[in-house]
């Protein structure tokens, strides 16, 4: 039940942002505008997650073991996905030695600037082990200043 729950929350969400674009744009800046797209992820993201629920309370309401199996199938590769998104964007940041979006200046007015009271993660040094990563030091030596180019081939 929650599966269909959260599917249709997601759904709604991203009809939100599909139908309110203009408003979100004006409040986030023209930089943001990448962020709409986020709307189709949700819209389908959200349909997958009602109609995984749905095979989920139908399989429990008529005790089918198909409808089982596939939800469960489902669900385990839901929770395998994340293992491998998990591990690629940690494998990412350790390659390409990211700080932020564009760089360190991405925290300013943060959570984590306010709580910590530094300027950026220790993610952001180049030697998070060394005593100049404090959180203050904005030199080049110190932390990965600007966002890490992926190098393309052809």
């Amino acid at each position: 039940m929650e599966d269909k729950v959260a599917g249709l929350v997601l759904l709604g969400f991203g009809v939100w942002i599909k139908v309110h674009g203009d408003a979100i744009m004006q409040i986030l800046g023209s930089s943001a505008g990448h962020m709409l797209n986020v709307s189709y992820f949700c819209i389908i993201g959200g349909c997958f997650l009602t109609l995984l629920g749905f095979f989920g309370c139908c399989g429990t309401i008529k005790e089918s073991k198909v409808l089982l199996m596939m939800y469960f199938i489902a669900v385990s590769m839901i929770f395998i996905g994340e293992i491998i998104c998990a591990i690629v964007i940690l494998i990412f940041k350790s390659i390409f030695h990211c700080c932020g979006l564009n760089n360190y200046t991405d925290f300013e007015g943060s959570y984590y600037q306010i709580e910590k009271g530094r300027l950026y993660p220790k993610s952001c040094c180049r030697n998070p082990f060394s005593a100049d990563c404090d959180g203050l030091s904005t030199s080049n030596d110190v932390i990965y200043t600007e966002l890490a180019q992926i190098p393309l081939q052809a």
